[in-house]
């Protein structure tokens, strides 16, 4: 099987490490799997991974479309999808959707599957198209098939983009569990043991909640007074300033800081408690990074984040948007050792029960050969596509 696969960028995000792991598995499971993208240009400071792609085996095509809008996209992935005899093209995130979706019109042949990452028209303004989902909604129904990486995003493909319940199929994220084993360190033993570090990682957008850690540490530091915030993640639209005028106003300079890219591992490895305040998200990865690494979670009472863990058991919930809500939740692991190491424990427990890259993969090659199976069965009976009747 020969898969091309066309995201908008490798600079490393949620998508991006997910793209890179399934294409390995791929890879590893004998299928030929490359990697088109649209944009080399991205600012904020996260790390260009084309040269990791190209180094686990992986070819990557570099479409040269950096503006958000080029309508060259089409033309371009069009052209190369001619010089090879690829089975399946996948894409990911919209502008890459559209894209195939303009390709599919050129030929009905090749097997066209998307995977939508996030419900793309939440109110988080977080994607610039959002107000245009509701005119391109009928692009997707062109597609095969339809991959949501979590059961919300799945339901709000059925309601808002009018697919049939069959036509979208949910296959969550997964890690390699034992590469982010490998790569976690035990916290620094020279620590003070009242001086916790509380982390966080995500980009510094609105739709992260970073102020909502922010404002909580203003609580915890009343009961921890050596405790500190440190906020991991790159900078893309330069949100990092406003983050820095609140911690200033809040007189928290001592105690959060904002780190900016880091490698997760080793950021992870200096963290007592994972705090990830998310107003809205797709799946969260580095949630499942967190557990793994054996970090006691605290998340956003929102989907999927309170799907991925176990409330009370693999980690904790805090209501939305709410500082006291996460400080309570905060100081709750802060205080008890004992309970921070039962939730941490039973959180990498979690993970490799429901979230490993071999699950991800073997599922996601599976749905490729059901959607070519039918596909075929399609041409050879009615000639009706089974997606677009959603």
């Amino acid at each position: 099987m020969r898969v091309l696969q066309v995201t908008n960028t490798l600079h490393r995000g949620g998508a991006e490490a997910h793209l890179l792991l399934l294409a390995k598995g791929l890879q590893s499971r004998g299928v030929m799997c490359d990697v088109a993208f649209l944009r080399a240009a991205v600012t904020g400071g996260s790390p260009d991974l084309r040269q990791t792609f190209e180094d686990a085996g992986i070819r990557t095509h570099y479409l040269g479309c950096e503006h958000s809008y080029d309508v060259r996209a089409a033309v371009r992935l069009n052209r190369l999808l001619a010089t090879q005899n690829w089975d399946v093209l996948h894409s990911h995130l919209p502008r890459c959707d559209a894209a195939a979706a303009a390709c599919r019109l050129f030929s009905s042949s090749r097997t066209w599957i998307s995977t939508l990452h996030h419900p793309y028209d939440s109110d988080d303004n977080a994607y610039s198209a959002g107000r245009w989902i509701g005119t391109l909604a009928p692009m997707w129904r062109l597609a095969d098939g339809v991959i949501a990486v979590s059961e919300p995003v799945r339901q709000w493909a059925i309601e808002r983009l009018g697919l049939g319940p069959d036509a979208v199929r949910t296959i969550v994220h997964g890690i390699d569990i034992e590469a982010q084993r490998q790569s976690a360190a035990p916290r620094s033993a020279s620590k003070s043991r009242t001086h916790y570090c509380i982390g966080s990682i995500g980009r510094y957008e609105e739709r992260k909640g970073h102020e909502t850690l922010i404002r909580a540490m203003a609580t915890v530091l009343q009961e921890f007074p050596d405790a500190e915030l440190k906020i991991a993640g790159h900078d893309p639209w330069g949100h990092g300033e406003a983050l820095q005028r609140m911690i200033g106003e809040l007189r928290l300079n001592q105690h959060v800081h904002l780190v900016g890219f880091v490698d997760n591992a080793a950021f992870l490895s200096d963290v007592d408690v994972f705090a990830f305040a998310s107003r809205s998200e797709g799946f969260g990865i580095v949630l499942l990074e967190a557990m793994v690494a054996g970090k006691p979670a605290v998340v956003s009472d929102i989907s999927p984040l309170n799907s991925i863990i176990c409330a009370g058991k693999s980690g904790l919930v805090a209501d939305r948007d709410d500082p006291s809500s996460f400080a309570h939740a905060i100081l709750s692991l802060l205080r008890d050792e004992g309970y921070r190491r039962r939730i941490a424990e039973e959180g990498k427990r979690r993970v490799a029960a429901e979230f490993s890259q071999e699950a991800m993969v073997d599922n996601t090659l599976q749905y490729y050969r059901d959607v070519m199976g039918m596909k075929g069965a399609t041409a050879h009976g009615n000639g009706v596509d089974r997606v677009s009747q959603g």
